[in-house]
């Protein structure tokens, strides 16, 4: 049912589209001609003492010059949208390419500040990530969490694993 549906909606918007095209592109035709025999008319009556007959021409050529160019522009949509994206991907692209040496750089520097972070013994001692013991009063670095077992550093407030709040 919604399947149907959709391809109803599909084959009407594909109507719309084409009806958006020829209306549009026979606005712009109508009106450039409007639009050139008004203008002919007028400089051809710049010599003479008579007025410009079709200079009207020229306004209503105007106006749908203007109508006929947004309808059609509607019903080109797709296309020029389509092409302003393939025009744009290759420059995203590039642009990736060059800043991926920058953002690389950052990560490996974040990484290495958080691998170099040492834990705290009670007594104030600096040791090493991974230690077990504190180098200067021999203290565990690990306990357990009483909910799940995990490991975790005695200088953690909450568990790692199962967020249990630690004393």
């Amino acid at each position: 049912m919604i399947y149907n549906q959709n391809e109803n909606n599909l084959e009407k918007h594909k109507k719309t589209k084409k009806t958006l095209k020829i209306v549009g592109i026979t606005m712009l035709v109508v009106g450039a001609g409007l639009t050139i025999t008004g203008l002919v008319s007028f400089f051809s009556a710049m010599g003479t003492s008579n007025p410009p007959k079709l200079f009207w021409c020229a306004f209503v050529g105007f106006i749908l010059l203007g109508i006929g160019g947004s309808i059609t522009a509607l019903g080109f949509q797709k296309e020029m949208k389509r092409y302003i994206k393939n025009e744009s991907v290759p420059i995203f692209n590039e642009m990736g390419q060059e800043i991926k040496t920058g953002v690389t750089a950052i990560t490996q520097t974040i990484n290495d500040t958080i691998s170099d972070k040492k834990i705290i013994c009670r007594c104030g001692e600096e040791n090493e990530q991974g230690s077990k013991f504190c180098s200067k009063c021999g203290s565990p670095l690990i306990k357990t969490c009483p909910n799940c077992h995990n490991e975790i550093e005695t200088n953690d407030n909450f568990c790692n694993k199962c967020g249990t709040k630690l004393d």
